[in-house]
Formats: structure tokens, C-alpha cells, sequence
């Protein structure tokens, strides 16, 4: 399985809140594409994030995620962050902190890159303006002008329903899909 294929698989797990539609969010026409164009975090160096051009997708930002993590550069980068050995699956609180959520029913997506410290009073906190977000949405099909142009009409099975859902993993799970990609076995998260 490439980090392509896993990408696409875990879209397709956490994109839909009906089974039968999962496949659906992954071959939508216009893709979920990046508001806000190449990732360029300051403070943490991920290769394979920073070299997508500026209209990647949400799916081409999982894949690079899923990559770095099978290929061990997202440990490096964070080890970099820590100055020190980390965990991504067990550590409680590692100072790099990737959050990746799609909202529905009309598909949307953010990655969340961040670097946490812990102050004196254990108590968790964003350091300084070491965080990078992206939003995903979909780019139009059609061709529009105006104000409009880059609006998402939701489709009428999204509009059944006003129930808003959210679905959301970190860097645990892209760490555990990268070391199964590259054949290591994960820890064991069971407590």
C-alpha cells in the first residue's frame, strides 16, 4: 500500500457519515483544495508538506503527512521541535502537534500544524506563532465570475440534514499508518 492508498482509505473512514457513501468524498469533482496555497511552517520542516504546490489537495496534504511518517522525516522534525528523542503514538504531549479534521455534510477539511510547550504549571499552551492551518474546500467545476465564483453548492443528499458533523485524528494516527507503511510495528497503544 502506498501513502496515496492509505490517504485515500482514510478519507474514505472518516469522510462520510453513511458507509455507503465513503468512497465519495475522496473522487469528488474539484477536490478539496488548500485556501490558503503552500504550506510554509517556520518552525517545523516537513519535505514532503512544503514541496506541494499551491493548489494541492486535502487528499496530496494527507498523503505528504502520511509519507513523512513512513519515511521517518516527520519524526525528524519532530525530534527537531523537542530537542529529544519523542514518541508521535505514545507520547502523552509531544511539542509537535498535527491535528487533521473534515467537517460535513458539506465536505470540508483542515490541517492544523502546531508546536505545544508545557509551562511550569504542566498546563499545556501554543508557543508563540509557531502554528500553521489550512482549509480545505471544494474548488468549482464550473466556471463562475463574480463574488460567487468560488462558492461550494452543497449537493441535495448533504442537505438532508442540518446535523453538522466533525471527524478528527492527529499525528498518532498518521505516525501508526506511516510505520505500518514502512513495515515497522507500531507500539502498542493499549493501555
Amino acid at each position: 500500500m502506498s501513502p496515496l492508498d492509505a490517504a485515500h482509505l482514510l478519507l474514505a473512514t472518516v469522510g462520510s457519515r453513511n458507509v455507503k457513501d465513503s468512497a465519495t468524498i475522496v473522487g469528488r469533482p474539484g477536490g478539496l483544495v488548500s485556501s490558503a496555497g503552500k504550506w510554509a511552517p517556520s518552525f517545523v520542516n516537513i519535505p514532503e508538506l512544503i514541496g506541494l504546490p499551491a493548489d494541492h489537495s486535502f487528499a496530496d496534504a494527507l498523503e505528504a503527512l502520511i509519507a513523512a511518517a513512513s519515511n521517518g522525516s516527520l519524526q525528524r522534525a519532530a525530534e527537531e521541535l523537542e530537542q529529544a528523542q519523542v514518541d508521535l503514538v505514545r507520547d502523552a504531549a509531544p511539542a509537535l502537534n498535527i491535528e487533521v479534521s473534515l467537517y460535513g455534510p458539506v465536505p470540508r477539511g483542515a490541517i492544523l500544524i502546531e508546536e505545544i510547550v508545557t509551562d511550569n504549571e504542566g498546563q499545556q499552551h501554543r508557543y508563540r506563532d509557531h502554528w500553521d492551518r489550512h482549509f480545505y474546500g471544494e474548488r468549482s467545476v464550473v466556471k463562475k465570475s463574480g463574488n460567487l465564483a468560488w462558492i461550494d453548492i452543497a449537493r441535495p443528499a448533504e442537505m438532508d440534514s442540518d446535523l453538522k458533523t466533525v471527524s478528527t485524528f492527529t499525528h498518532r494516527t498518521i505516525a501508526t499508518i506511516g510505520a505500518l507503511l514502512a513495515g515497522d510495528t507500531p507500539p502498542n497503544t493499549a493501555a
